[in-house]
């Protein structure tokens, strides 16, 4: 357990073991960290920008919270939050906040998050992006946080982040602002909601079969491209200077 002041690890110490549990402050690992999985459990706030790797961060289910600020946190690893209740887990509320992950990000629980928990800031996915709520849960709302994925250029890195949700809505778990990155390819396996604009500068693929939803614009920069072999609404304008692909459905407005 990580208690008392930061515990920041000597560069040339290691750490092996199944858990590492962080109760009071956020730990600063060394390049030898290899702890399967680092809980957050506590009331934890960042103070300073964090960019380091772990395997897995994991916030479990209870009252515990990740507060990143103002602040920039670059996980190398893959993340796990089981969500509890109302605005714990992670929590942005700062339009300077970033959240990146390399990894596979996973939002799970029987529990509903409030419109504040991910309110500003940019939540940065370099891999894939699973939302697991148990049905009648909405565990992942990004009001005024960005969603922004751009692949992960960590060895050995998948070439397309799949993004799947297993209930999706304007009152389900939701996007809010979503952004493709050039170089990124993005799949919608499954319906997906925004309740804000999907801006695509990469390759979105939007699956057969699925409904992706946004409730504002759909924009396809220069160098971008949209597959759309589904179903793809938007509520305001769809602007298209890149390439909707051969065969591709266009989008329809709602």
């Amino acid at each position: 357990m990580v208690t008392g002041a930061t515990f920041a690890m000597d560069p040339t110490t290691s750490l092996t073991g199944n858990r590492v549990d962080m109760l009071t402050e956020l730990l600063i690992p060394s390049d030898n960290y290899t702890a399967a999985v680092t809980r957050v459990l506590g009331d934890l706030t960042v103070r300073a920008d964090w960019d380091h790797t772990m395997p897995r961060l994991d916030i479990p289910s209870g009252t515990y919270r990740l507060r990143v600020g103002q602040y920039e946190v670059h996980l190398y690893g893959n993340y796990t939050q089981t969500h509890y209740t109302t605005n714990y887990g992670l929590y942005m509320i700062s339009a300077a906040g970033r959240f990146a992950v390399s990894g596979t990000t996973t939002f799970g629980g029987a529990a509903h998050m409030t419109t504040d928990a991910l309110s500003a800031g940019v939540l940065e996915l370099g891999g894939d992006l699973n939302v697991a709520c148990l049905s009648g849960y909405d565990c992942f709302v990004a009001t005024g946080t960005t969603t922004r994925f751009k692949r992960s250029t960590v060895p050995g890195a998948p070439t397309v982040q799949n993004v799947s949700f297993v209930i999706t809505g304007a009152a389900d778990s939701r996007f809010g602002t979503v952004d493709v990155e050039a170089g990124s390819e993005v799949q919608f396996d499954t319906n997906v909601y925004a309740s804000g604009a999907i801006t695509v500068d990469g390759l979105l693929r939007n699956s057969a079969g699925r409904t992706s939803t946004t409730n504002a614009s759909l924009t396809v920069n220069s160098g971008g491209e949209l597959t759309n072999s589904g179903t793809f609404r938007y509520n305001t304008t769809y602007t298209n200077t890149g390439t909707l692909t051969a065969g591709s459905n266009v989008p329809q407005v709602y």
